[in-house]
């Protein structure tokens, strides 16, 4: 039996894209005038692959589970923030001297929301100041920088320029926020995945293969 594709999305685009949400759905993206059946081929040459990561995704735990307790850590590029729960009756998470969290015992039933909100924080402190180095670095400019919830897309360059990124890409290493980061500043110059678009990177990021396959391999644990 084919591989089943659950969504397909036509847009203004050169290569086929194969996306697999947390529910182990599969999405494809799709140039507008590519023949179903060429889709579909592509898709079934990829079927060892789609099956690999759906089982994956479908074993993994749902978002929002996670326990927090005393000894709890939390990833933040590349390293671990101790987390520590204290007495109290309001529902506070606190980032004691940028080197760990205190949650109050009030605080465990909305830690998810709260441990976010930190999260996105620190996204945003930390993308405005690197983003501007990088851009910096390769004489790139980008027209703003936001903060989005995306759970698959890492990052995006608008027609106008602007990047956004995730907040869950700050659990992941330095050197992975960094591949993101870079690819993104090379929308810049080139909108889309084309073989100029990836000598782009490589040139700015030689090793960036590395750094993508851990976000292949380990994107799903960037999730609280």
């Amino acid at each position: 039996m084919p591989v089943k594709i659950d969504q397909l999305i036509r847009s203004q685009r050169k290569t086929v894209s194969l996306i697999i949400q947390r529910d182990g759905l599969l999405i494809v993206r799709a140039p507008l005038k590519m023949p179903e059946k060429t889709i579909r081929e592509i898709v079934a040459k990829k079927e060892a692959w789609i099956l690999k990561h759906q089982a994956a995704m479908k074993a993994a735990p749902a978002p929002g589970t996670k326990p927090y307790h005393p000894g709890n850590s939390l990833p933040l590029l590349g390293k671990t923030v101790p987390l520590t729960i204290v007495p109290g009756r309001q529902t506070t998470l606190t980032w004691v001297n940028d080197e760990r969290l205190e949650l109050t015992e009030a605080g465990l039933p909305h830690a998810a929301i709260l441990i976010e909100r930190w999260y996105r924080s620190r996204a945003k402190e930390y993308f405005t100041t690197r983003v501007t180095e990088l851009a910096a670095q390769f004489q790139l400019t980008p027209s703003a920088i936001r903060i989005t919830s995306a759970r698959t897309r890492w990052g995006s360059c608008s027609g106008k320029n602007s990047l956004a990124f995730t907040w869950r890409l700050v659990m992941a290493p330095l050197a992975v926020v960094d591949y993101v980061i870079l690819h993104e500043l090379a929308h810049i110059e080139i909108k889309n995945h084309s073989a100029k678009f990836w000598a782009k990177v490589k040139s700015m990021l030689p090793n960036y293969t590395q750094r993508r396959q851990w976000l292949k391999e380990h994107g799903r644990e960037l999730d609280l």
